[in-house]
């Protein structure tokens, strides 16, 4: 059985061995969620162990795992999605994944968002891109999506692969007053696809997109927020000690881990079947 790839556009070769760090605590919340949940749009999230752990190297909101967690970033400022396949099928062996990459919209959207974004940016002909550096085979790509497919290092203990992407927009470059940030969706989807083809695996995380560093500033004032908001929820003798033990857990967290993205089984984050509306 074979699996028949968009057109391919470019024969870069994947020559690289990848590294990925990133902290226990991004771990430990996939370990210790295993049951479904559901959120206000009525999406099911998934909770089980990914095969598949995907990461995007920036910090989501302070918020709990499992409430809604966005992560904020900039526009036009690359950043790197990895890969990890947790469950390969053997060790050693050369095999070829197939990733590709959606930005959709957490709601439903009115008309046709794209186009709004188009008419503001008419020279710019791409919302998400891949870097041109990067070592995997670009597939196919559109205004809003992109496919790559990459080879695992044979040495590597687990096939892992680092797409860097940027984005060149805002989220409030969607409707025309501009007074509006919405909220989008950033899909993951990957496969094995040699020497066997395998199931498909979605995951996806909310984005809020920002002119330049303002991610960082929207990121601290949400958290200082949310820090004072349980500090005033305390018993006044315990405020001071426990006001500074939440900044010293502020500092910790501005180290940035990075977000991972959430196993998903809504059909509309799947980037080879979703399709959004945009006209030229």
């Amino acid at each position: 059985m074979g699996f028949n790839l968009p057109t391919q556009h470019t024969t870069a070769p994947f020559e690289h061995q990848f590294n990925i760090s990133f902290s226990g605590s991004a771990q430990s919340d996939l370990a210790i969620h295993d049951g479904p949940d559901t959120v206000s749009d009525g999406t099911l999230m998934s909770y089980k162990s990914p095969r598949f752990l995907v990461t995007l190297n920036a910090p989501s909101s302070m918020k709990q795992y499992g409430e809604h967690q966005i992560t904020y970033l900039n526009r036009r400022q690359k950043y790197d999605i990895t890969v990890v396949d947790m469950e390969p099928p053997r060790m050693g062996a050369q095999l070829t994944y197939y990733t590709s990459i959606l930005v959709s919209f957490d709601e439903k959207p009115v008309g046709s968002p794209w186009a709004v974004w188009k008419s503001k940016y008419p020279s710019v002909s791409k919302g998400v891109e891949l870097d041109s550096h990067a070592s995997v085979v670009r597939r196919s790509e559109t205004f809003d999506r992109f496919s790559v497919s990459w080879m695992n290092n044979e040495s590597s203990v687990l096939p892992r692969c680092i797409i860097p992407l940027a984005f060149n927009f805002t989220s409030a470059d969607f409707n025309l007053e501009g007074m509006r940030n919405d909220i989008l969706r950033l899909c993951v989807k990957t496969q094995l696809i040699e020497p066997d083809v395998a199931s498909p695996e979605i995951s996806y995380c909310r984005v809020k997109l920002y002119r330049q560093y303002g991610a960082e500033r929207q990121r601290k004032t949400e958290s200082i927020r949310q820090l004072q908001e349980e500090i005033a929820q305390t018993d006044s003798v315990f405020q001071d000690s426990l006001s500074q033990n939440m900044m010293n857990e502020y500092q910790k967290f501005n180290i940035e881990d990075p977000t991972v993205l959430r196993l998903t089984q809504n059909m509309e984050d799947d980037p080879d079947g979703h399709t959004e509306p945009f006209c030229n």
